[in-house]
């Protein structure tokens, strides 16, 4: 081959010209020695993606449990009565598998005939729509102050309840909440009179005494007594 510096004939020798010592295969070199950093890059990418999906999931945060009859999906209570013993008290707990109860979702206990009592958590701020509706056992509850919404018909056709106490902390109740609680007697509000009149404009059975913290007066009355 003729060397392209001096085009004297010369041989390839290691890759230079043996007359006048110029690179005679620059190219070649030079794509080897760009070789080895791309396959380089390209292992590095595939082991990197090998370890984000294998560890993605170790990662990601913890938003469904179950502990017994309870289930909790990001905060929202689910109960399933199959798995129930259904002797009667129920305790709902604070929290499951470390995920904070702080709702009950539509029709959570709707239907069980053997509850007559339940324990709601403090961390509870919301009881959803027909939550305890048909509980025909159900007998008193006790709403804790950190809940502040009660759902439509939560408790509609809770013929044996009798007493209920909540506090001022509850800005809405929905329609119907009460509707069909035949026995009830007892409603213990730790509010003003003025707030519960604002909160519930629902029918409730006249005869059902509310006892507030400004005075005490049966449904039915236009004022406290």
């Amino acid at each position: 081959m003729n060397c392209p510096n001096c085009q004297s004939p010369c041989e390839d020798f290691q890759y230079f010209c043996r007359i006048c010592g110029t690179r005679l295969r620059p190219d070649t070199e030079r794509k080897g020695s760009r070789l080895v950093p791309a396959l380089f890059l390209i292992l590095m990418s595939v082991v990197g993606l090998i370890l984000f999906f294998s560890t993605k999931d170790l990662t990601r945060p913890v938003v469904t449990a179950s502990d017994g009859c309870f289930t909790v999906d990001r905060g929202v209570l689910y109960f399933d009565e199959t798995l129930y013993d259904g002797s009667g008290e129920l305790e709902v707990p604070a929290a499951i598998g470390g995920i904070a109860v702080t709702a009950l979702s539509n029709d959570c206990f709707s239907g069980c005939p053997t509850i007559t009592t339940v324990i709601l958590p403090d961390s509870l701020t919301h009881i959803g729509d027909r939550a305890f509706a048909e509980c025909t056992s159900l007998r008193g509850i006790y709403i804790p102050s950190t809940v502040e919404t009660i759902g439509k018909e939560s408790f509609r056709g809770c013929t044996g309840l009798e007493a209920i106490c909540m506090h001022g902390s509850i800005h809405a109740i929905g329609r119907h909440a009460f509707d069909q609680c035949t026995h009830l007697k007892y409603i213990i509000f730790r509010g003003t009179y003025a707030q519960w009149t604002h909160l519930y404009d629902g029918y409730i059975n006249p005869s059902v005494g509310v006892f507030c913290e400004d005075g005490s007066f049966f449904q039915g009355e236009e004022a406290p007594q």
